[in-house]
């Protein structure tokens, strides 16, 4: 095993020592918990085997490693999470509007009935 990749590794099981962390001071859902421990022990896959996955890239016709597969990979997921955070954002301003305005005109009509 290849230095970066030990170091990989150990990088990882940091991670995973945190989400554990974070998973036992409730302050992730069992949901979360599970999606991250998947994601995590699927890099961790990915580093100890990056030799066969270097054949499987090859096999298939194309030109880069695997370690560039998996970072175009990675890159492509981190895209993806990133425009659905700023669609849950999105969201969550549009209900602070919607709960501010509401408290907004509640408040409107309670201070015109007291006149």
């Amino acid at each position: 095993m290849l230095t970066q990749q030990i170091i990989a590794l150990a990088v990882i099981v940091f991670f995973l020592a945190r989400l554990w962390r974070q998973k036992k001071d409730a302050k992730i859902s069992i949901n979360e918990f599970f999606i991250w421990l998947s994601l995590w022990l699927s890099i961790a896959v990915a580093v100890v085997f990056l030799k066969k996955i270097d054949f499987v890239v090859r096999a298939l016709g194309f030109s880069s490693s695997g370690l560039g597969v998996l970072q175009y990979s990675a890159i492509i997921i981190i895209l993806y999470l990133i425009f659905k955070l700023r669609i849950r954002l999105r969201k969550i301003e549009n209900d602070i509007t919607n709960i501010v305005r509401h408290l907004s005109l509640n408040e409107k009509n309670e201070n015109s009935d007291h006149k």
